[in-house]
């Protein structure tokens, strides 16, 4: 996804949601489809260094059409 596209992501377990702006390019891992910030990930319910099930929806599509 491009820089600064703002997306709404939802922690399928709890249903808590965040909005949050794709700032970097991972994930650096196989299998996963998100890194998130700590900040983001305890909004969302998910204890450090966990992972878990989330949908990711985007809300705005970044004006710059950058994909890095």
């Amino acid at each position: 996804m491009p820089f600064g596209t703002q997306v709404k992501i939802t922690n399928l377990k709890t249903n808590q949601t965040v909005n949050a702006r794709i700032n970097d390019r991972g994930p650096t891992q196989a299998g996963r489809i998100l890194d998130i910030s700590p900040a983001v990930a305890k909004s969302l319910g998910i204890k450090p260094k966990a992972m878990a099930e989330v949908r990711m929806e985007v809300v705005e599509a970044s004006a710059k059409g950058s994909k890095g």
